[in-house]
């Protein structure tokens, strides 16, 4: 299938069929990577139709960590792999940056409700935003 000639809310609706039809099937799977063609054709989409587009990801890892001031990248075309970025915004977005590297930092101790509450704020922003969510398998 040809992702690219589709719409946002097209991509929207393929991204929800396959998470329906791999969820009925208790999960996704390595052979079916379908939905990395359509999340790369949603950051292509995403860019046409808002000219710039940023992308990002909530959890950074160990080496992520130590680097607090953590960034957006500009989509200009470059290769996306797959699991890279998590979500796609139409602009560098301050609050979203300080939103995650707030969720990132070290914590004194473990407190699910605070960290539930954090990924909801970034949620909440992405969305204010008019992002896109970006799924791999």
């Amino acid at each position: 299938m040809n992702y690219k000639e589709k719409t946002l809310e097209e991509l929207d609706s393929l991204t929800i069929e396959y998470i329906k039809r791999h969820r009925d099937l208790g999960g996704s799977s390595e052979f079916d990577t379908s939905i990395n063609d359509i999340s790369r054709a949603k950051i292509e989409k995403f860019k046409e139709v808002n000219g710039k587009c940023y992308l990002g990801n909530i959890n950074h890892y160990d080496i992520d960590r130590r680097n607090p001031d953590i960034k957006l990248v500009e989509y200009e075309g470059q290769l996306i792999y797959n699991f890279q970025y998590s979500f796609v915004i139409p602009c560098e977005d301050e609050t979203v940056i300080r939103l995650i590297n707030e969720y990132n930092r070290e914590k004194k101790e473990f407190d699910c409700r605070l960290l539930m509450k954090e990924i909801e704020e970034i949620n909440n922003r992405i969305e204010e935003l008019g992002g896109e969510f970006l799924f791999w398998s």
